[in-house]
C-alpha cells in the first residue's frame, strides 16, 4: 500500500511541472526600455519639415531595421541599426537606396518567415485611382532573402502604366473582405499588418474598411494568403480568405481600436497583435495595446489575450504602436508611428505622455515575465 501511494505521489510530482509548462502562457510583461532613434538629420525642404513616421520593424542578423510610411530625405524610407545583447547602437545608421524600395509608397509592416530565410514588406493598399499612376506604388508586397538583401522581388507582380507592383492583389483582398454591407468587397480598406506563419501562409492584417478613406470603420481582421517557394521565387498559391476576426469587448479597452501590426513568434508559437487608437492630436490622445494569440486559438477563432502588467492592468503604450518584431522568447521590440504628434517638453507620466523630435522614431522594448 505504501509503495502504491509513493508511486502515485511521484507521478503527481513529475506530471505537475509538465502540465504547468504546457499550459503556461507568457502574457504578463513589462516595458524595460523607452527610447528614440534619429531616423535622419533634422531636415526642412522648401519650408516643409521631414517627419519620421516609423510604421514597421524587423529584427534579423543582429540588426533592427525600421521603415517609415513617409519619405526620408535622400534615401528610401528605411534605416538599419545594430542590435546586440539587447542593446541598440544608435551611433551608426545604415540606409537603403534600392530602386524597388525607393519607388514604393506608405510602408506599413515587415515580417520574417519562420525559418528566417525571407523578409516580406507590405504597403497599405489603401488607395488606387485608376486615372492616376501615382497611386500604384501604394499597392505593393516586396520580399527578399535575408542573406541577399539587394535581391528584392515584387510579390504577385503586374505592370500597369509601365509600373511594376502588386496592384493585382487589391481586387483579391477586397473580394476576401466581402460581407453583407459590401457584397462585392469594400472599395476602401487599409492593410497594416503582415505575418508569415508555418505552412507557407502570409497573414494580412486589416485595420480599416469602408466606402472611402473618410468613411470607414476600424476593424481587426486577418486574411490568409498561401504562397509557394521555388528557386528563390515566391508565388501566390491559392485564394485569399478572412480566417480570423476579433471584436474587442474587454473592460480594459475604453476606446475604438484598430489593428496596427501583427507578427509570428516562432519561440512561443503564437501571433502578436498591436492595436492602436487615435482620439486627437496630442500624446495623451493616442496609444496602443499588445495582444497574444496562440496558433491553436487562431485556428479555433478564439479571442486573443490582452497583455497585462504584473498588477493586472493593461500594458499601455503612450505612443501609437505600429510595428512589432520578436527578439527572443521573452523580448519584443515595438516601433511607434505618432504621425506629427511630438508630445511635450516635460514628461511626467511616460505611460501616457512622450517627447520626440520630427526626425525621430520612438521605440519600446517589452519583456515577458515567466511566472
Amino acid at each position: 500500500m505504501k509503495n502504491s501511494i509513493l508511486i502515485i505521489a511521484i507521478a503527481i510530482y513529475l506530471y505537475a511541472p509538465c502540465s504547468n509548462q504546457k499550459t503556461k502562457q507568457l502574457n504578463i510583461a513589462k516595458i524595460t526600455e523607452r527610447g528614440l532613434i534619429d531616423c535622419f538629420k533634422d531636415t526642412t525642404k522648401n519650408g516643409k519639415k521631414y517627419y519620421c513616421e516609423s510604421s514597421a520593424v524587423i529584427f534579423y542578423k543582429n540588426k533592427i531595421t525600421i521603415a517609415s510610411d513617409k519619405s526620408f530625405p535622400q534615401h528610401a524610407p528605411l534605416v538599419s541599426l545594430n542590435f546586440k545583447n539587447n542593446t541598440l547602437n544608435k551611433n551608426k545608421n545604415t540606409y537603403f537606396d534600392n530602386k524597388e524600395l525607393m519607388s514604393i509608397k506608405k510602408i506599413e509592416d515587415f515580417t520574417i518567415t519562420p525559418d528566417k530565410k525571407y523578409i516580406f514588406l507590405t504597403t497599405g493598399f489603401d488607395r488606387l485611382n485608376k486615372k492616376s499612376k501615382k497611386t500604384i506604388p501604394y499597392n505593393n508586397i516586396l520580399y527578399w532573402p535575408t542573406d541577399k538583401p539587394n535581391n528584392i522581388s515584387v510579390f504577385y507582380p503586374s505592370k500597369v502604366n509601365n509600373i511594376l507592383s502588386s496592384v493585382g492583389l487589391r481586387s483579391k483582398i477586397s473580394k476576401a473582405l466581402a460581407n453583407k454591407d459590401f457584397p462585392e468587397g469594400p472599395e476602401y480598406f487599409k492593410i497594416e499588418g503582415i505575418a508569415a506563419i508555418p505552412g507557407n501562409l502570409l497573414i494580412l492584417g486589416v485595420r480599416e474598411m469602408g466606402k472611402r478613406y473618410d468613411d470607414f470603420s476600424y476593424t481587426i481582421k486577418l486574411i490568409a494568403m498561401p504562397y509557394k517557394i521555388s528557386n528563390n521565387k515566391i508565388e501566390l498559391n491559392g485564394d485569399l480568405k478572412v480566417v480570423y476576426e476579433f471584436i474587442p469587448t474587454t473592460n480594459d479597452i475604453k476606446q475604438p481600436i484598430g489593428l496596427s501590426s501583427i507578427e509570428y513568434d516562432s519561440f512561443n508559437k503564437r501571433l502578436y497583435m498591436l492595436t492602436s487608437f487615435e482620439n486627437g492630436e496630442s500624446d495623451e490622445k493616442i496609444g496602443a495595446y499588445l495582444w497574444t494569440l496562440s496558433i491553436e486559438n487562431y485556428k479555433n477563432k478564439q479571442n486573443p489575450t490582452l497583455v497585462k502588467k504584473a498588477n493586472q492592468q493593461a500594458l499601455l503604450f503612450a505612443h501609437k504602436a505600429e510595428g512589432i518584431t520578436v527578439i527572443d522568447k521573452y523580448t519584443v521590440f515595438v516601433i511607434h508611428d505618432d504621425d506629427r504628434v511630438l508630445g511635450r517638453k516635460n514628461v511626467t507620466n511616460p505611460e501616457i505622455q512622450f517627447s520626440r523630435k520630427a526626425n525621430q522614431a520612438a521605440y519600446t522594448i517589452v519583456k515577458f515575465i515567466d511566472i
